[in-house]
């Protein structure tokens, strides 16, 4: 068997992916092709549709201290802010694809966080306000998700941002 790996799949771009997709469908001989990614979601469909997903345990479950405290601080700034002000929070967590990919990934953890503290799961010494309803908080879960999936299209990491604050 030869055997290649193919990490960080996600990075890849959309014509990457398409002359990926060819090789998937018709792979050499004796041959396993491993791709690595954080999210099958940022992969295009017809990938994942030609790859056995295998689940790895994420490393980092639970937010540091610090994280939780920096990410409960945007969340806060954001909730009072007025759409302008909103832009300009995205500006400023939005200076890369990388670092806007991480800010989504830490506000999806945050949500996770915040949603298990809303149904008294976990019990954390944070103050948050949690008034909003069971389907808003998915509804702002799947935002995030979507978010990430523009990102993996190359969209404007400002701009999906903007949109996921607004």
């Amino acid at each position: 068997f030869k055997v290649a790996l193919i990490n960080e799949a996600d990075k890849l771009t959309l014509p990457a992916q398409h002359a990926l997709l060819k090789t998937l469908e018709e792979p050499p001989e004796f041959s396993v092709i491993i791709l690595t990614a954080p999210h099958k979601e940022v992969l295009l469909p017809t990938i994942v549709s030609r790859c056995q997903i295998i689940c790895l345990p994420n490393e980092k479950t639970i937010m540091n201290e610090s994280s939780l405290t920096e990410q409960l601080s945007i969340l806060n700034a954001v909730l009072s802010a007025t759409p302008g002000q909103r832009l300009l929070i995205a500006e400023k967590v939005a200076v890369s694809r990388e670092q806007t990919v991480e800010f989504c990934q830490n506000q999806l953890e945050l949500w996770r966080l915040l949603m298990q503290q809303k149904a008294g799961i976990l019990k954390t010494n944070k103050k948050t306000v949690m008034e909003l309803s069971w389907l808003e908080i998915v509804g702002i879960i799947k935002q995030i998700q979507l978010s990430l999936y523009f990102l993996k299209q190359n969209v404007n990491p400002q701009l999906v941002v903007g949109n996921v604050l607004l």
